[in-house]
């Protein structure tokens, strides 16, 4: 199967939480399928020859993570209907590489963080035949929750009322957002129990894949328990010390049809 990784940022070396999960699951899936990757440099940041990537990925794109004004910020926030996160990573480099990108090329398209849904999205919009990929949403956070729960905190006190308004417009529309982004994906994943039924609340069936029969079955053996981190190992890489990624919650579960 030929996969497309988005990421919001080099998978490489893993210094937090979401590198470690991005490349560990690359570096799985990378045993059995053909992965692509277009992701985005942090400011200084380089894609070095002897970055392992390279060997695990047939190709690699990337652009510079833009930087953003408050000020920009702030008019976003007045004026547009998408949430902060959707232009948080707005490119036109990324933009360029996505339609260099040959959709009908990929089975699979994976969004990994909500950042890089526009991208997905906007591939998804490319195919001129009908046809589309799969498209697995990763949820690494749900993030109408930690707005709202930001904005209930910061109301209880007078001197962070600014900070709870953005909180409550953004708890808004990351609401409408993450549903559309769901429901436009074949398969969602939370990290967690309570992500999974935080986002059946708003209307995502995150256990539900809508694809038809022969795309289950390509998206099932993609996630198969061979490359599926249900139960991933310690990772130790550049002196880091040894940490378990978190454990997704992945469905559907069931065995494919």
């Amino acid at each position: 199967m030929n996969i497309l990784f988005l990421t919001p940022q080099l998978p490489y070396p893993p210094r937090q939480g979401a590198t470690i999960r991005n490349f560990n699951l690359i570096q799985r899936l990378a045993q059995r399928h053909q992965v692509d990757l277009l992701t985005f440099l942090a400011p200084g940041e380089s894609l070095e020859p002897s970055n392992p990537l390279h060997s695990l990925c047939r190709r690699i794109g990337t652009a510079r993570q833009p930087q953003r004004s408050l000020a920009r910020r702030a008019a976003g926030t007045l004026f547009s209907p998408l949430p902060d996160m959707a232009h948080r990573l707005a490119s036109p480099a990324m933009n360029a590489l996505i339609d260099q990108a040959p959709a009908q090329a990929y089975e699979l398209v994976q969004i990994e963080g909500i950042e890089m849904a526009p991208y997905g999205l906007r591939l998804l919009r490319r195919r001129a035949d009908g046809s589309r990929p799969a498209l697995v949403f990763d949820n690494h956070n749900c993030e109408y929750l930690l707005q709202k729960r930001n904005a209930l905190s910061d109301l209880r006190t007078p001197s962070r009322w600014i900070g709870a308004t953005y909180s409550l417009v953004q708890w808004q529309k990351l609401r409408l957002y993450e549903r559309r982004v769901a429901n436009a994906s074949d398969l969602t994943v939370a990290v967690s129990g309570p992500d999974a039924q935080a986002l059946a609340r708003i209307g995502i069936t995150a256990h539900r894949s809508r694809t038809q029969r022969h795309q289950r079955r390509r998206l099932c053996a993609a996630l198969s328990p061979h490359t599926r981190p249900q139960r991933p190992p310690f990772h130790r890489q550049d002196g880091l010390p040894a940490q378990r990624r978190r454990r997704p919650v992945v469905r559907p579960r069931r065995r494919c049809p």
